[in-house]
């Protein structure tokens, strides 16, 4: 097979993916991750096959566009409503974690449950939640100090969660 398109078509729809996410949510953290995602996907496009050919790319690897698309579309939506309808967001929220648990943009989801949580006046609730994302996923990420901003819960235990 020469030139593998289907490499080509994986590689141009993981580009779209990211240049959408970057236009619609416009954070700094977005922006970084999508260039994160698109460097991930970038394959060079060779014609013919042997040495110099480029692999073709696992079925696994073929269907994460249209699983991160999906994602994005559904974190678009959470991001839309999440101070509106912060009860709907939650709800939202919750089906994203279990379609995507280990998605693109957990950090992201995670922080807008947070988030509904606090507006829907669970405080404890959300911090909870808080303490969870700092002990199992990223204490150092570049969500970590909005969370402890929303939160009052440290990443490394000290603040008012842990008094």
């Amino acid at each position: 097979m020469k030139g593998s398109p289907w490499i080509v078509v994986a590689a141009a729809l993981a580009v779209a993916v990211a240049i959408s996410w970057v236009w619609s949510a416009g954070s700094a953290d977005t922006k970084r991750a999508a260039q994160d995602q698109v460097a991930e996907h970038e394959v060079p496009v060779t014609s013919g096959s042997g040495a110099g050919a480029a692999p073709r790319p696992a079925p696994a690897a073929a269907a994460r566009p249209e699983a991160q698309l999906a994602e994005s579309g559904k974190m678009e939506r959470l991001r839309s409503i999440v101070d509106a309808d912060p009860r709907a967001a939650l709800e939202l929220s919750r089906e994203v974690e279990r379609e995507f648990p280990s998605g693109q943009m957990a950090d992201e989801r995670s922080f807008l449950t947070m988030r509904a949580l606090v507006h829907l006046g669970r405080i404890a609730a959300a911090r909870d939640e808080a303490t969870a994302f700092f002990q199992h996923e990223h204490p150092e990420g570049s969500w970590a100090e909005r969370v402890e901003r929303l939160t009052g819960v440290h990443p490394h235990g000290r603040g008012p969660a842990f008094r």
